[in-house]
């Protein structure tokens, strides 16, 4: 974890400088999934866990039995994390039929850009969301998403070096919405295939 958090921490602080640590420590989808993206998303649904488990602790339910209050645990926990994978995974793939649109003029090995892009500034939003959710008075962080649109910026600059500044811009927005988007939906559709 200390690895994984040091990567985040880089790339609040200086994102275009660990852009191009990441496209040369982690060059295909799988180094990308094994070495960041599956360790990060169990502690994070982890960690949604145990704040759930806590927030059920402080508020007691009166005629919640032990297996209802369980149900309800394992539930919010299996929508967490299928929904960060699918967000992940789908704002990867909208992101990719994008980018293959011809006037984008990207040359191969797309996804695994795109997958990268997706997974790193996802990472940093999740931090934002685990920080507001364990301390609720620090609501106001998730403000600071809108920067998020710098670090995918700083992303494309490094991937796509020869892609003009407007089109970089537009597509950092696209992205940026894509990555509130696509959770959020794939939350509510797994939600309504549970009830």
């Amino acid at each position: 974890m200390k690895s994984i958090s040091i990567r985040i921490l880089n790339l609040v602080r200086s994102p275009q400088n660990e852009w191009t640590r990441i496209a040369s420590d982690s060059p295909n989808v799988d180094s990308v999934g094994r070495k960041f993206f599956f360790p990060f998303l169990l502690f994070v649904t982890a960690v949604i866990l145990l704040i759930c488990v806590l927030e059920l602790i402080r508020e007691p339910q009166d005629a919640a039995s032990f297996s209802q209050i369980l149900r309800f645990v394992a539930i919010r926990f299996l929508v967490m994390l299928s929904s960060l994978f699918a967000g992940v995974y789908g704002s990867a793939l909208i992101l990719y039929e994008l980018l293959k649109i011809r006037r984008f003029q990207v040359e191969e090995n797309v996804f695994y850009k795109c997958f990268s892009l997706s997974v790193y500034s996802s990472s940093v939003m999740w931090v934002i969301t685990l920080l507001s959710m364990m301390v609720k008075s620090l609501f106001f962080l998730k403000v600071v998403n809108l920067y998020v649109a710098y670090i995918i910026w700083c992303g494309l600059t490094v991937y796509y070096p020869s892609m003009k500044d407007n089109t970089k811009g537009l597509l950092s927005l696209v992205a940026l919405v894509l990555m509130f988007v696509s959770p959020m939906m794939m939350g509510n559709i797994i939600k309504f295939l549970m009830s």
